[in-house]
């Protein structure tokens, strides 16, 4: 796992930051963040606009979702 305060999870949504693309959390983390007891298992982020780039690390990956406003 990568070394990094937060892991992979952190680090991708960095590697997001650092490239420009705007993102947000997808539905089941905000609903984790709003207080149901359900921990996401993956890393889903909603992403705004053209993004084709794969982000990932090992058998870690950021999966993507697709939003338009």
């Amino acid at each position: 796992m990568i070394a990094a305060p937060g892991g992979f999870d952190q680090a991708a949504k960095e590697a997001l930051n650092r490239l420009g693309v705007q993102w947000e959390p997808a539905s089941a983390e905000k609903a984790y963040q709003a207080g149901r007891t359900q921990i996401p298992v993956r890393v889903v982020v909603r992403v705004k606009g053209p993004f084709h780039r794969q982000i990932a690390y090992g058998k870690h990956y950021l999966s993507i979702e697709r939003y338009s406003s």
